[in-house]
């Protein structure tokens, strides 16, 4: 009996069962086996790789990128084949997905090292510790309003008795299974080509956040499969029958509605695609009705942007205070980099903030994975052009395209400090149009498409020109893929090693969690402290303090060469009780640009590091003691400074001079 496969196809019903028999295609599972295991092979050489970095050996590096290339190379150059099978595709996309975020956790395979990992953990201990929700964060005042990753995460480390990083390595990891397998069906419900839903998903796996970004403990992470399985569920019911509509309906509520509370953003994203294709809907149902879809999107929208509003209203208000300077920031520089105007947030690609400029073939590669997608877009307008006037194609069609459209502005963003961060983020959103039409530019791809069998369709390009067009295609996508890399994450992140400079994950090491172990176990919780942004991330979640680094002039305790009137005013003003000094600022520049906040002093600005004397001077002041000390960080108790008798008359205390 042959192997079969339930497939979306083209008729009405938009499902059919194909046998394995067709020429030129194999049947079942094909080489997923032996592509798996070559996989494995590269992850194992990633994980010598981290192995080696974390003692500095000079050939980690290489031996990261050969590991990677190891696994991704061979599943693209299979999704590029003509003879894979629908079931192995789907199987391929999974493994590829799952194994690009098992780089994550190899990278750190014991404990989260990544910022917004480290507040939804605080977050997620909250819920434990006090069994309710929207527990104040100190890290990101947003987190606890968005629990929807929390929630789970938390159930499952209460059920299973395993702790919140394993219960979040888990849920994440279903979490990329269950998106990638609805990003590959969403796709193949769009194209109508499993062969192009899988180059599609391949495509969108080449974005700057899907390798560390999108795979950390974090709600984005989350929130992103979720609303591919909204995606899906919502072309799926458009040519569904009446008697499977409600069924639909129900999945689509709960992946939307799972979206609404996970993340800010995916919910905004998911808001302007309803409403595009809303509005998209309409237009073709008055001038083309007989293209139009038995079911569409116009109350799905409704119902999340009226969702969406009262989440917004009745719990996360604080959201529009939280994103509105980040985003208004990183435009308004942009257009004042536009006129020519001096700015000190511009940057320039590649180059490090403390001056350090990447290798010369990871600059080429970023370019040409840039320059790629912009060639490939009117490519893949031409394309569409040509199936619009002879072929049904989904309305959400024309959405992709804008997506893709905005591509080039996003990377415009990268040209400031401020729209960076922005650009990174808006990647895991445009590279779905950008995944979508760089299919439609693959030779053949409207042949491919117009074939009403699948099986014809997958020899449509022709056995002659298949090997080499395979190879020019897997070579272009593996330039995509590395470029993603090196555009979107820093080269001191992608592996582990010794401790650096405010470097994030490369400053969060075995020293720094130990002093906030052991805040968290002598000092009570809740505490106002002044520190560094590394310390002050694991000061509240492992100390559970509440560091106070945004204050307008907080930098100044580190920054100084003396604890004048204006640093102890600062302390009485923001009744700080302790101060903790990390001594190992003083080795380098931060890599980050700033020592604690993007508002400090100097911050992107800095020619040379903080000077000793600047951090010593807390030492032999009256009222001020050491209470801890392991070499390198040490932290002070200043709380009898607050004593009132003690004011100085020039310190602002609680609004009486």
């Amino acid at each position: 009996m042959m192997p079969f496969v339930i497939t979306p196809g083209l008729d009405s019903s938009r499902s059919r069962v194909f046998a394995r028999s067709a020429v030129g295609v194999e049947g079942g599972w094909g080489r997923l086996p032996e592509l798996s295991v070559i996989g494995a092979t590269g992850l194992l050489l990633l994980a010598l790789a981290d192995t080696g970095a974390r003692v500095s050996t000079w050939w980690s590096e290489p031996l990261f990128w050969i590991g990677l290339l190891a696994l991704f190379v061979p599943i693209a150059s299979r999704l590029f084949s003509n003879s894979a099978s629908p079931q192995e595709r789907l199987g391929l996309v999974v493994a590829l997905a799952l194994g690009l975020y098992l780089v994550k956790i190899i990278h750190s395979p014991t404990a989260f090292t990544l910022h917004d990992e480290l507040g939804h953990w605080r977050s997620a201990e909250d819920i434990l510790r006090y069994h309710h929700l929207f527990a104040e964060n100190p890290i990101v005042r947003t987190y606890p309003f968005y629990p929807g990753l929390l929630l789970v995460t938390a159930a499952l480390a209460q059920l299973g008795g395993i702790s919140i990083f394993v219960a979040g390595i888990i849920i994440l990891a279903v979490a990329r299974i269950v998106g990638s397998i609805a990003l590959f069906l969403f796709f193949d419900r769009i194209h109508g080509s499993s062969r192009l839903a899988g180059i599609s998903a391949l495509v969108y796996m080449c974005n700057p956040s899907f390798l560390f970004f999108d795979a950390q403990f974090s709600y984005e992470s989350f929130a992103l499969p979720l609303a591919a399985v909204a995606l899906f569920a919502m072309v799926r019911r458009q040519h569904a029958g009446d008697e499977s509509v409600g069924p639909w309906r129900v999945v689509i509520a709960l992946a939307i509605g799972g979206v609404i509370v996970s993340h800010h953003m995916t919910s905004y994203g998911a808001i302007i695609v309803l409403l595009a294709w809303t509005l998209m809907e309409f237009a073709i149902r008055k001038f083309a009705p007989q293209r139009a879809v038995q079911f569409g999107p116009k109350w799905v929208a409704t119902s999340t942007v009226l969702a969406v509003g009262c989440w917004i209203i009745f719990v996360a208000s604080i959201t529009l205070t939280y994103l509105t300077p980040v985003l208004t920031n990183a435009v308004a520089d942009l257009v004042r980099l536009g006129f020519g105007e001096e700015t000190s947030t511009s940057r320039e690609v590649f180059h490090g903030s403390t001056g350090q400029v990447d290798p010369l073939w990871e600059r080429a590669v970023g370019l040409g994975s840039v320059c790629l997608i912009v060639l490939a877009i009117p490519v893949g307008l031409w394309q569409f052009k040509r199936l619009w006037k002879s072929d049904h194609s989904e309305s959400l069609s024309f959405v992709l395209l804008a997506a893709a459209l905005a591509y080039p502005g996003t990377m415009a963003l990268r040209l400031t400090t401020s729209g960076a961060e922005t650009s990174d983020r808006a990647s895991a959103f445009v590279f779905l149009g950008v995944a979508f039409l760089m299919a439609l530019a693959l030779p053949g791809a409207t042949r491919i498409r117009r074939s009403r069998n699948r099986h014809r369709a997958a020899t449509a390009i022709g056995p002659r020109r298949t090997s080499i067009f395979t190879v020019i295609a897997t070579l272009c996508l593996t330039v995509l893929f590395v470029g993603g890399i090196t555009v979107g994450w820093s080269r001191e992140a992608r592996t582990p090693g010794p401790y650096l400079v405010v470097a994030d994950p490369r400053s969060i090491e075995a020293k720094g969690v130990t002093a906030a172990e052991w805040v968290g176990l002598n000092l009570p919780p809740g505490n106002s402290i002044v520190t560094d942004r590394i310390n002050s991330l694991l000061m509240a979640a492992y100390g559970r303090q509440n560091p106070q680094s945004l204050f307008r002039t907080a930098d100044l305790l580190l920054f100084s060469d003396d604890l004048g009137e204006t640093e102890l005013c600062t302390i009485r003003d923001m009744d700080i009780r302790y101060l903790v000094v990390d001594e190992r600022l003083t080795t380098g520049l931060p890599l980050r640009g700033f020592y604690m906040t993007r508002d400090e002093a100097g911050a992107y600005q800095h020619e040379k590091p903080i000077g000793p004397q600047s951090l010593a001077k807390f030492d032999g002041v009256p009222g001020i003691d050491r209470i801890f000390d392991n070499g390198d960080i040490i932290i002070y108790d200043v709380s009898s400074l607050l004593i009132p008798s003690q004011f100085s008359p020039h310190c602002l205390i609680d609004g009486i001079d």
